[in-house]
């Protein structure tokens, strides 16, 4: 006897329905597979088995004899963008926002954030602006901006900025300028050190990053462990004796017309130096005019540091 009436029909039209959504399955994991979008998928897939995370140290402090800061750093944070939380609304507000705080090409921005970079197996950028030459450069904010644009990423009402993360980056930064840039170096975009003291203490002033295991626990609920230091230096030198150290040179050069000049204040009871005064100096809060001077672009640092004299006191040749 066939079965017949309406619960057969009912359990006719079920079996149909799951027929054609086990095969709707079926197609769409080999779309998944093999499709034009599988590489994309793979890089999601390894993105959620990357349960690990460096946190990077912060840049160890240098400070004078008497506890002057010499090196410190600045809050200051990269514009990093989560690829697959981008939404059409948030690529446009992002653009649209970023070029009016910052005051940055929207074309630029919007072209960046509407490139595919998943099919480039990239899930994660940094977003850049053009500088002078056409190179580029990690757009960077200061702490002030970062608090806007986390306050836009909180309040529902705010524009969509879905994707977008302010990352850190301390910038280092030299309270006394010029004073004894010669003796202190300076630290690049990346945050190496180089010449004096920054390129010399680089491995103990920059510190070692620390692996986590960041799992499938959201960040928020993380107990997050302290974020590494690099050591910090403290000098012979005396800021108050190289100040007055700089003026007295600075007047012997003007009244010689000399090109330069340098003088060195040392402790003859231990040999401590107190004063190092170069002329003229480089200012480590804004290196670029000096490698100008001396032909040279941030990428030959890398090949040609050690063959510079940066330190004339130290390492010029006199007549």
């Amino acid at each position: 006897m066939i079965p017949t009436g309406l619960p057969y029909r009912r359990v006719s039209v079920l079996l149909v329905i799951m027929g054609l959504s086990a095969l709707a399955m079926f197609i769409q994991l080999i779309r998944v597979q093999f499709g034009p979008y599988a590489p994309v998928f793979s890089t999601w897939i390894e993105a959620a088995e990357d349960t690990e995370a460096e946190i990077e140290p912060v840049r160890g402090l240098i400070y004078d004899r008497d506890g002057d800061l010499l090196a410190t750093n600045v809050p200051m944070y990269y514009l990093e963008v989560e690829v697959f939380q981008l939404t059409q609304a948030s690529r446009k507000q992002i653009a649209a926002v970023l070029a009016r705080t910052l005051v940055l090409p929207y074309e630029d921005l919007a072209n960046q954030l509407n490139t595919d970079w998943g099919s480039l197996g990239q899930y994660r950028i940094r977003l850049t602006r053009e500088v002078d030459g056409g190179e580029r450069w990690p757009i960077t904010i200061d702490q002030v901006a970062a608090d806007v644009l986390k306050s836009f990423l909180l309040d529902p009402e705010a524009p969509d900025l879905s994707g977008l993360k302010p990352v850190p980056a301390p910038k280092r930064e030299y309270p006394a300028s010029a004073l004894a840039g010669h003796v202190l170096g300076f630290v690049n975009q990346e945050g190496k050190g180089y010449f004096g003291i920054e390129g010399f203490y680089d491995n103990w002033l920059g510190g070692k990053a620390i692996t986590v295991e960041r799992g499938y626990i959201p960040p928020e609920a993380q107990i997050q462990p302290d974020t590494p230091t690099g050591v910090n230096l403290v000098l012979t030198l005396d800021l108050d004796i190289q100040q007055m150290t700089d003026d007295i040179l600075q007047k012997a050069i003007e009244d010689t017309g000399s090109e330069a000049g340098q003088i060195i204040v040392m402790d003859p009871r231990n040999g401590e130096i107190l004063a190092m005064a170069i002329l003229p100096s480089l200012d480590p809060n804004n290196y670029e005019p000096w490698l100008e001077e001396l032909g040279l672009e941030a990428e030959d640092l890398e090949t040609e540091e050690d063959e510079l004299v940066i330190n004339p006191a130290v390492g010029g040749q006199f007549e």
